[in-house]
């Protein structure tokens, strides 16, 4: 068996691995060059996996972000939030936290909207056994438009 060359890193930094492309050969005389490669079924020894770690140097910083929570409300303007930070991953594969500044891209979201969509208009029943209806309307930025109590309140 014979290392011929080496396939790319695994990564560009961080600390990677590069694996060996092995043949098989034989030797046709002492001196180099003087080798041929042959079936893999003519090396009797079990096929080496030989490797080398590569791109030994500090990766740039860069953001990384968590899954969006859940919504904070089913309807009417929810927030979800996520964790954002700065990390930096070391030659060695060690990863650290790093202050945000040293994040040159712009620092995603760590909110936004979710179910933004109007609630929809209820009966309720106060301590006392009048139907209220309530209906709010709401307008972009949480304005209350209309709510209406009573009997009077149209049904829909």
């Amino acid at each position: 068996w014979d290392a011929i060359q080496y396939d790319d890193c695994s990564v560009s930094c961080g600390g990677g691995v590069q694996q060996a492309v092995i043949e098989c050969i034989q030797i046709l005389a002492t001196g180099s060059g003087n080798t041929i490669r042959v079936p893999e079924d003519f090396c009797t020894e079990p096929k080496p996996n030989i490797t080398k770690m590569c791109n030994h140097i500090d990766c740039p910083p860069n953001w990384e972000v968590t899954e969006w929570s859940e919504c904070s409300q089913s309807c009417g303007d929810g927030i979800q939030s996520r964790d954002v930070s700065c990390k930096q991953l070391l030659a060695l594969g060690n990863k650290i936290d790093i202050p945000d500044v040293f994040c040159v891209e712009d620092n995603p979201a760590n909110q936004q909207p979710c179910n933004t969509q109007s609630c929809p208009a209820y009966w309720r029943t106060p301590s006392r056994t009048e139907d209220v209806c309530v209906i709010v309307t709401r307008l972009h930025s949480n304005h209350i438009d209309a709510v209406q109590y009573g009997h009077d309140a149209p049904r829909h």
